[in-house]
């Protein structure tokens, strides 16, 4: 899926206003159509280490342009959704150098929120709240793992993204159709 956006570190936009930024085919991970979308997801392909993602939540969109140093945000998503279809509390952390997003995903009773901060010096402890989003865990786990599975696709590899470890997708998926 290839969603070209301006880009802005820390900008928050109407999904109108994104979809109207993009260039050629511009294409949202949501759940399904005829049901209401709580997060859609689109992105860029990687280009030297850097995938610029665009995360809608309701009616506030996030844009991150995340390295891929020190960590790789894709397999810890990978590695943090694992844990969340299991009822863990998870986070993942999109490094934009020097600033960064942390992303939460914490069970409630049998639903699941999710949560956003935001630092300018990538410190989780001072990190500030940007978005906050709660529903089943297919309504919020899902719309990741279906961009996981459209990045895998592309089978992107350096210089642009390094390798990810997908063996625990599927299962992934099987966990979350239990639910």
């Amino acid at each position: 899926m290839m969603a070209l956006f301006k880009t802005f570190r820390v900008s928050e936009r109407s999904w109108s206003d994104a979809s109207k930024a993009c260039i050629g085919q511009c294409n949202s991970l949501d759940i399904k159509k005829h049901e209401p979308t709580l997060i859609k997801i689109t992105y860029e392909p990687p280009r030297q280490g850097w995938l610029r993602l665009s995360l809608q939540l309701a009616e506030k969109t996030i844009e991150i342009d995340a390295s891929d140093v020190p960590n790789n945000p894709v397999q810890d998503l990978i590695d943090a959704l694992a844990g969340a279809a299991h009822g863990h509390s998870t986070s993942v952390w999109w490094n934009l150098e020097p600033a960064g997003y942390f992303i939460y995903f914490q069970h409630v009773r049998n639903e699941v929120q999710l949560s956003i901060k935001y630092d300018d010096a990538s410190k989780e402890s001072r990190a500030h709240d940007i978005a906050m989003i709660q529903g089943s865990p297919a309504k919020i786990l899902l719309p990741f793992w279906r961009f996981l599975r459209d990045f895998q696709s592309r089978s992107f590899t350096e210089p642009h993204w390094p390798d990810v470890n997908y063996d625990h997708i599927q299962q992934i998926k099987l966990q979350l159709d239990r639910q």
